[in-house]
């Protein structure tokens, strides 16, 4: 991390932040995953029953296909169908982001706003101009642990398994996603306890992983297989690449929103240590490659926020990813340099 991506402020200073104002906007990082989704809603869930601010969640889409099944429409907006009424917040909260390409499609919104603006979020890099109140946690496994920590003392100091079940509904979905439902490496003791706590609270574990886990589309799984017939292993057979291109989604019948996670089917490989998916994207500005990698724990392990911070992105040790400017050919080339 950097010298200025770090805590600056406790919880208690963040929630008495909110309780300053009059109303938040919560956002998150583009394309949101089930920690994004979990963490904003459960943030907005939380303002809203436990004080007397108004919350609202702004996203940048494609949202994953889950995303109206665990959110009530009164409670989010997403930008391109409308844009962020800000003269309407007096208060901006981030969470599972600090950084400035995360945010692009906020930008104009947040420019100049930083001392309105407080981040929550467990990732190694970040931009710490992005907010006046900064609270990293890279031990936690979620933003979602992060929020529901603040959502206790919103609530006046209750324990997690006391937090309210619609908000204890989204943590869970949330901090599940970002574990692969407790099978990655960050699944440690704290984020099964706070697991354990959300369940206390009256969530129901099954239904949630019916609802995000065996809900796909079929173009999803169609895509899934047009992105592993893509696989290279490289590297002395230690990394697995695949590619997705746009093509693939036009193919398969996808969205964008149906790539999340790809890059985790190749570690079930004997001996691959890292799994990358390139995603070809496109927008007015000229061509995306979209990077995610993921690599396996163990002796050797390969630090792929290292690898992310050489392409301009980053995340965590064992999953992060980038947002290049570059076609795919390119990123590709990239992608090996920085692997080394």
């Amino acid at each position: 991390m950097s010298d200025a991506w770090k805590t600056n402020c406790t919880l208690d200073e963040v929630a008495a932040w909110v309780r300053r104002c009059s109303k938040i906007c919560v956002l998150t990082h583009l394309k949101p995953d089930g920690d994004a989704v979990g963490s904003a809603l459960g943030a907005c869930r939380a303002i809203r029953h436990a004080t007397s601010v108004r919350a609202d969640c702004w996203f940048a889409g494609p949202m994953p296909t889950f995303f109206e099944e665990v959110a009530s429409e009164d409670e989010w907006r997403v930008l391109g169908t409308s844009d962020i009424p800000a003269r309407e917040y007096d208060g901006v909260l981030i969470v599972d982001t600090g950084s400035w390409n995360q945010l692009e499609p906020m930008h104009g919104f947040l420019e100049g706003r930083g001392k309105e603006c407080t981040v929550l979020d467990h990732h190694r890099q970040g931009d710490a101009d992005v907010a006046a109140r900064l609270y990293v946690d890279v031990d936690a496994a979620a933003a979602s642990i992060i929020v529901g920590e603040l959502a206790t003392k919103l609530f006046g100091g209750v324990r997690v398994s006391e937090l309210p079940k619609p908000v204890a509904e989204a943590l869970l979905v949330g901090l599940a996603s970002d574990t692969g439902w407790f099978r990655h490496s960050n699944t440690d003791a704290r984020a099964l306890w706070f697991a354990s706590q959300l369940v206390a609270a009256g969530v129901e574990y099954s239904r949630l992983y019916e609802i995000v886990q065996q809900r796909d589309r079929p173009g999803r799984l169609r895509l899934m297989g047009r992105a592993l017939c893509s696989m290279e292993l490289l590297k002395g057979d230690s990394v697995a690449l695949m590619t997705v291109k746009i093509a693939d989604f036009e193919a398969a019948g996808a969205t964008q929103g149906d790539s999340g996670g790809f890059s985790d089917l190749p570690l079930a490989i004997k001996g691959v240590a890292v799994g990358v998916v390139i995603t070809e994207g496109a927008d007015r500005d000229g061509p995306i490659a979209k990077v995610s990698m993921r690599s396996k724990d163990g002796p050797g392990a390969v630090d792929v926020n290292v690898v992310a911070g050489k392409l301009g992105g980053g995340g965590h040790a064992r999953a992060a990813g980038a947002r290049m400017r570059c076609s795919m050919e390119e990123g590709r080339r990239r992608v090996l340099e920085a692997l080394g």
